[in-house]
């Protein structure tokens, strides 16, 4: 609990005398409890402000306004408890929930991964890497918070500012040291992260991706690049295969760090890199020396990439070459991530992975490493859709991309939100021009249950875009999907007969 002028000190342009106390932050009315202090934040969809009343009936002591946002002023009005004005606050909540959480980031070892693709995998590897050398360690993703192998639901990459800095106060107080947190561009943008206390940067890469959101590539581009220019890091890693990471590592000042598949002038690269279906086998130069990976649970060159990344940070927090090899060797692979759906009878079906790939560059990177895992007579076969609401401008680029490495594509329903399916299918199909191996299936369920029907035992069926994920929204219903266990049930009846 905190009172409300020393919650505002310096944030607030004039001096709050206040000594009320504020036990909670909301920023959602219908979460409000007694005591707690609202954020009447203008959205994209309604008006915080609208609520006022709401949260006020829920206990609500005091509320923060956007200030010259043209609040209503009967919301303001009729207000029963102090209504204060504080310009640009939506990029305050994080340094007012950082105060009120008692900054819990300067206390711990903070390493924010950002990039188009390749944030969950690098997120989950370091964690789960730091675990294994007797670290306490946690993350924040896409597949939630908390212990690698334990993780809890959040509903964005980079959750809200109120919830990032209470999940952080939260993993503090459980004696976690080190944390691994995708940081999406969505995050940066809106300021979730303003008061996070990071150490180290990761980039990924950077390709086309929510431009629905951003006005054009190069805001994206802005957008991300913010992460790196933060006082505070210690260190910046950058993937110098991707051409924004290599600029950036040239032009950006501090301890820029390069990781390549290719190029031995980075500080981390690799050599006598062999991808089977038997798993990964490389080894990474760095400035400790050569670290001999044999990692027979990971899959895809692009984990390549992420491996090197992972090893990057590793170094740089202090662990040695040979801890390193030791134990990047024993990493396991990602829940829904070029993930083996592994079914009674393995020896007579043929190979599914389900792959969270739902961008343009991802769906081309897991369609290559499991065109590499199969015979040159073997079909590829691929399930995918792309989501409602979101990017339209990625959808003929992946059905381009499915179309020129997958010998049959199946299209289906991803999570089509508000949109038509077959409209966004109509979209997919407009970059591909050979249609004759392309089927259209609306339902999920029966699109799974016909690719798996199309493949003999040698081939590989890749259902992409879901992954991990447990629901599938359509038509604003949300209900319990998941492509492994859909993927199961039917290689599991298949083997019956």
């Amino acid at each position: 609990m905190i009172e409300l002028k020393e919650l505002l000190m310096g944030i607030a342009e004039n001096t709050v005398n206040s000594e009320l106390p504020i036990s909670g932050l909301a920023l959602d009315s219908r979460c409000v409890t007694s005591g707690d202090l609202f954020f009447a934040l203008p959205g994209t969809q309604s008006d915080g402000c609208q609520y006022i009343g709401d949260a006020v009936q829920h206990g609500a002591v005091a509320i923060l306004v956007e200030k010259n946002h043209g609040a209503p002023r009967q919301a303001v009005e009729e207000a029963t408890v102090p209504v204060i004005e504080i310009e640009a606050l939506a990029h305050k909540v994080s340094a007012i929930s950082a105060r009120f959480y008692g900054s819990p980031s300067e206390d711990m070892v903070l390493i924010g991964i950002t990039g188009t693709n390749g944030k969950t995998s690098c997120a989950y590897f370091i964690s789960q890497a730091l675990e294994m050398l007797s670290e306490q360690s946690a993350l924040i993703g896409t597949l939630g918070y908390g212990h690698w192998n334990k993780l809890q639901a959040t509903q964005h990459t980079t959750p809200d500012a109120i919830t990032v800095q209470k999940i952080l106060s939260d993993l503090k107080s459980n004696g976690v040291r080190y944390v691994a947190m995708e940081v999406s561009s969505h995050g940066l943008h809106q300021g979730r992260v303003n008061a996070c206390d990071f150490d180290l940067a990761v980039f990924t890469n950077l390709t086309h991706d929510h431009l629905d959101y951003h006005a054009d590539f190069e805001q994206y581009k802005r957008v991300k690049k913010q992460l790196f220019l933060r006082s505070e890091l210690k260190s910046s890693i950058f993937n110098l295969d991707d051409p924004v990471g290599s600029e950036w590592c040239e032009e950006i000042e501090g301890n820029c760090l390069g990781v390549s598949r290719t190029k031995d002038n980075a500080e981390f690269y690799c050599t006598n890199a062999l991808m089977t279906a038997l798993g990964i086998k490389l080894e990474i130069h760095t400035p400790q020396g050569v670290c001999k990976i044999n990692n027979q649970n990971l899959l895809g060159e692009f984990n390549v990439e992420n491996l090197l990344s992972t090893v990057a940070v590793l170094t740089q927090l202090g662990f040695s070459a040979p801890h390193i090899e030791t134990t990047v060797s024993k990493l396991k692979g990602v829940p829904g991530r070029l993930q083996r759906v592994l079914n009674e009878l393995p020896d007579s079906q043929p190979t599914v992975f389900v792959d969270y790939a739902h961008t343009p560059n991802a769906l081309e990177n897991v369609l290559r490493s499991c065109r590499n895992l199969i015979p040159t007579q073997a079909k590829l076969i691929c399930l995918f859709g792309c989501g409602g609401e979101r990017d339209k401008e990625k959808r003929p680029l992946m059905g381009g991309i499915a179309e020129q490495f997958a010998d049959l594509v199946v299209i289906s329903a991803d999570n089509s939100r508000s949109e038509n399916t077959l409209d966004i299918v109509e979209d997919i199909m407009g970059g591909m021009g050979d249609q004759a191996r392309v089927t259209v299936i609306e339902d999920r369920r029966e699109a799974i249950d016909y690719a798996i029907s199309q493949a003999n035992k040698e081939d590989i069926v890749l259902l992409a875009g879901k992954g991990a994920e447990l629901t599938q929204t359509l038509s604003h219903s949300e209900f319990s999907f998941s492509d492994y266990q859909c993927a199961l049930d039917v290689l599991n009846k298949r083997g019956l007969h």
